[in-house]
């Protein structure tokens, strides 16, 4: 029980300074950049998780929004010694319009069902990206 209270509160949180990070523009060299790390459930697949970034990027796009999103896979150590590809692990950097929540339609609602149903979201972190 503790650990689902927890886990309520952080996603809360994390909403809540996800949120706070758009609305008061933080950065002041770079762009915000949200940086998640996500955990594909069992029996989901890269391409179930790259299926999601498509549909979130096309519903942005469809409705006026801008986005750069960039998925990235995350390396872990192979029992070599040399590090390989996670296939369970996956991070995404997304930077663009934030989409108020009177725009929220049920397209969005479904891209977001698409991420829940495959992945769970370990970490949301608002990063200051700097220029290159």
């Amino acid at each position: 029980m503790r650990y689902v209270i927890r886990t309520a509160l952080g996603v809360a949180a994390l909403l809540l300074s996800t949120q706070a990070f758009a609305q008061h523009g933080p950065c002041t060299s770079g762009e915000l950049t949200r940086v998640r790390l996500s955990k594909l459930k069992p029996g989901a697949s890269m391409a179930d998780f790259r299926a999601a970034v498509a549909a979130h990027v096309d519903w942005y796009k469809a409705h006026g929004f801008k986005i750069d999103q960039r998925v990235a896979p995350v390396l872990v150590a192979a029992p070599g010694g040399d590090p390989i590809e996670s296939k369970d692990e996956v991070m995404t950097f997304a930077t663009g319009d934030n989409v108020p929540r009177d725009k929220q339609d049920a397209g969005w609602a479904a891209f977001v069902a698409k991420y829940r149903a495959i992945s769970d979201l370990v970490i949301e972190k608002g990063v200051c990206m700097p220029a290159q």
